[in-house]
């Protein structure tokens, strides 16, 4: 501590700084307990674009067409719009990028591969852990049993 007048800081100051402190700090952890996360509703299995992935050590090859797409406070009929466009698109490179205009996606693809999962946001900053208000979509390529008229990985039956 100095001695000078005007730097002297009291215990008494340090206590009504920790008991403020603590009231945000229970305010907060209360506040954010109540909220709970985003639902994420299913949208179905659209058609978009072909992809193909091959297993290198068991030397197979997985192809197919279909998606399935699930929007959290988003529309489920413009989400399945956006993802046969995008899955028709190829990737600028993982992490946030804008894919579409008004909208921050985040995809795992190396760049110029096609984009066969993402996930985009309403908005131009990548949101990493849903929050409440949060307006996205996300996809990810499924395979299908045409025998069966299933898609082995797609939340739905083939219409």
């Amino acid at each position: 501590m100095s001695d000078d007048p005007e730097v002297r800081i009291g215990p008494g100051l340090y206590v009504v700084i920790g008991l403020a402190v603590a009231t945000l700090a229970g305010t907060t952890l209360r506040a954010n307990a109540v909220l709970a996360p985003p639902k994420v509703v299913p949208c179905g299995d659209i058609v978009g674009g072909p992809w193909s992935v091959s297993d290198y050590e068991s030397a197979t090859k997985l192809a197919g067409s279909h998606y399935t797409v699930a929007a959290v406070n988003f529309p489920c009929a413009t989400a399945r719009k956006l993802v046969a466009k995008l899955t028709r698109r190829r990737s600028l490179g993982p992490g946030p990028t804008a894919l579409l205009p008004g909208f921050m996606c985040l995809t795992g693809i190396p760049k110029g591969l096609q984009l066969q999962h993402g996930g985009c946001s309403v908005g131009t900053s990548p949101v990493l852990m849903p929050v409440a208000g949060l307006k996205s979509f996300k996809w990810q390529a499924c395979v299908a049993i045409p025998a069966r008229h299933l898609h082995l990985t797609c939340t739905t039956h083939k219409s």
